[in-house]
């Protein structure tokens, strides 16, 4: 799949960043809520299996957009 580029104005890239920001802390406040559930309740929780794993992902992808946001920061 082709790669998507997306235009922020100068005057809204703090804003978008700072959108990444609370979106990454939510998704690290749910990943450590379904370790906690999965270490407490183990098998009884076995439907969470996967819901570590999806948090990790979505984590790795706000990850990524906040380091290039810094990386075209760090250009000007």
């Amino acid at each position: 799949m082709p790669s998507i580029s997306l235009h922020i104005d100068a005057l809204d890239v703090a804003v978008a960043r700072r959108l990444l920001l609370k979106a990454q802390a939510s998704e690290l406040s749910d990943l450590r809520r379904a370790q906690t559930q999965l270490s407490v309740y183990g098998d009884r929780r076995a439907s969470m299996d996967g819901e570590p794993a999806s948090i990790e992902a979505r984590l790795g992808l706000l990850t990524n957009l906040i380091a290039q946001i810094d990386a075209q920061i760090d250009r000007r």
